[in-house]
């Protein structure tokens, strides 16, 4: 008899099926008492041993009678739990995920559930894998845009902190990241800077320990791709290898373990390339090789090529303030909500 941790004492019970015994199963005193004893019917030089209801023979071949008996349980035991398996309790729930309801808010016994946790689930649930970044160092259009709750992030590099005329230093730095993330931001891409690997290696290290959510943006160049390497393998720095221009960087970022590879659609189709389609072979060559690179997508010019890439399996997008507004507001959109509040006025009850 084999004597397994388990629970209160209860009585022994045997389950019959067609007049032959499954082993027998008890509860002593904390522990399960599993008992494997042959069926009576089938001992002896035999040796017929049964494992879970099911009769296993060692020896010469079964009978055939003692086939459609192992047949019976074998049937039987597919239909019905194993007498022999206790399922384990599940863990106790947090009186915030599961309270009994207060009287008339639904009824005795009616479950009031954590809706913090069912809405974070429902969020990745919709997302899937899309990210999307705001691409901006205008504090202004963070304010705008990030409350909204559909952007991951922000993206910046040295012309968009010139643009915003934000000063390029890592204590800046720093304090941007940090009114990024006060604003519900989950990552930041700053950029490092440097005329040699060394020099892209300590700013992008001083760059890094600002806070974990930072990500560091690094030029696809020779001496980008060996400080990247550097920073990812050498310190865990998450990294963005940017400015990529033909699609087979993307195998140079994954290569060096790059988390994005930021490719510009608009300036490669403004240089004569078909920005789009070397965007669309990025994506490919990651799905082929089972990397967790992301192509993320820079500077957009339209929102439907936002949509068109994504329909291709492209998921991560940094966007510029002035397209997130086209995105947004959508004319016959804003018309139709504005004819359902009014309908939704008129028909309102009247105070008499």
């Amino acid at each position: 008899m084999a004597v397994l941790p388990g629970a209160a004492s209860v009585p022994v019970v045997k389950i019959l099926h067609h007049n032959h015994a499954a082993p027998a199963t008890s509860l002593h005193g904390g522990s399960i008492a599993l008992s494997s004893s042959p069926s009576p019917r089938l001992s002896g030089s035999r040796r017929v041993a049964e494992s879970r209801g099911v009769l296993r023979a060692s020896g010469r071949p079964l009978s055939q009678q003692e086939r459609i008996q192992r047949a019976r349980l074998i049937r039987h035991h597919r239909r019905a739990p194993s007498p022999l398996i206790c399922p384990a309790p599940a863990p106790p729930m947090a009186e915030s995920t599961v309270a009994a309801a207060a009287p008339g808010g639904g009824g005795a016994g009616a479950l009031a559930v954590d809706r913090s946790a069912l809405g974070q689930r429902l969020l990745a649930l919709g997302r899937g894998r899309l990210r999307l970044f705001l691409d901006t160092a205008d504090v202004a259009e963070w304010d705008k845009w990030l409350p909204t709750g559909i952007f991951h992030g922000v993206t910046t590099n040295p012309l968009l902190l010139e643009r915003a005329g934000r000063e390029c230093s890592v204590d800046a730095l720093a304090k941007l990241a940090h009114m990024a993330f006060d604003l519900g931001a989950q990552e930041i891409q700053l950029q490092t800077w440097g005329a040699t690997v060394e020099e892209m290696v300590d700013t992008g290290k001083r760059l890094g320990i600002i806070d974990p959510r930072v990500v560091i943006k690094i030029p696809a160049t020779v001496d980008g791709i060996q400080a990247a390497r550097q920073l990812i393998s050498s310190w865990g720095f998450r990294v963005t290898l940017t400015a990529v221009y033909a699609s087979h960087q993307v195998l140079l970022a994954q290569g060096v373990g790059a988390q994005y590879a930021a490719p510009y659609l608009g300036r490669m189709d403004a240089l004569g390339k078909d920005g789009k389609a070397e965007i669309i072979a990025m994506q490919r060559a990651v799905s082929a090789t089972s990397s967790a690179t992301r192509v993320l997508v820079a500077s957009v010019r339209a929102p439907g090529e936002v949509s068109a890439l994504a329909a291709a399996g492209v998921d991560t997008f940094a966007l510029p303030p002035a397209i997130v507004a086209r995105m947004l507001h959508v004319p016959e959109t804003e018309t139709a909500a504005a004819d359902f509040e009014r309908a939704a006025l008129a028909q309102a009850p009247k105070d008499n």
